[in-house]
């Protein structure tokens, strides 16, 4: 028997968030493999700009997907000042991205 398909064809918040994970940890991992390898035969790698570009989609992928579990976490426990609670979440949440925003500059 077929499973039943759903009867609109957008993603499910969960897919979302699992794509934006798989597509951080592909970029991460090509990189970090192409670094390990350069490192093997002592040599140096820079990617330069397309590097520090590759680096922050990575971050920016993982970040959200990260957010997104834990936004659908904390909406389904049962907390005392739910309000609370949501609002030191969305300023944790900001400071993260201004945290890998402004190191992505730095660099």
């Amino acid at each position: 028997m077929s499973k039943k398909q759903s009867s609109s064809s957008s993603p499910s918040y969960n897919k979302v968030a699992g794509i934006l994970a798989l597509i951080a940890i592909f970029i991460a991992g090509i990189l970090g493999l192409i670094r390990f390898i350069f490192e093997l035969f002592d040599g140096n790698v820079n990617f330069g700009r397309v590097g520090s570009a590759l680096s922050l989609v990575s971050n920016v992928c993982l970040l959200l997907a990260v957010i997104m579990i834990s936004w659908q976490a904390l909406v389904s426990l049962r907390l005392k000042h739910k309000t609370v609670w949501y609002v030191i979440y969305w300023i944790i949440v900001v400071c993260a991205i201004l945290g890998i925003v402004g190191f992505s500059l730095s660099i």
